[in-house]
């Protein structure tokens, strides 16, 4: 039932560089990982607003490497479209 309500409450979320941080925060506090993730997803896919808009000092220690990898990933993961696409 909890996973359930939590899905259905990402499903529902609309994730801005305003409520990102606090549903972050509330994720890894009751330990809502589809809830983090999104939230993770979101940061990482809008980097350049995100560093413009969130004071990282705010996020714990604990999940900067989580947003570091979810960076990380994504950006690895636009570098194999390129090359895929450089290849057609």
């Amino acid at each position: 039932l909890k996973l359930e309500a939590e899905a259905a409450y990402v499903k529902s979320t609309t994730f801005t560089t305003e409520n990102v941080l606090d549903d972050l925060l509330y994720a890894d506090a009751m330990n809502l990982a589809l809830l983090k993730e999104a939230a993770i997803d979101f940061i990482a896919g809008n980097g350049e607003q995100i560093i413009d808009e969130v004071t990282f000092s705010l996020i714990p220690g604990r999940l900067m490497k989580d947003l570091v990898v979810a960076t990380t990933r994504r950006v690895k993961e636009s570098k194999n479209e390129v090359t895929t696409d450089m290849k057609l």
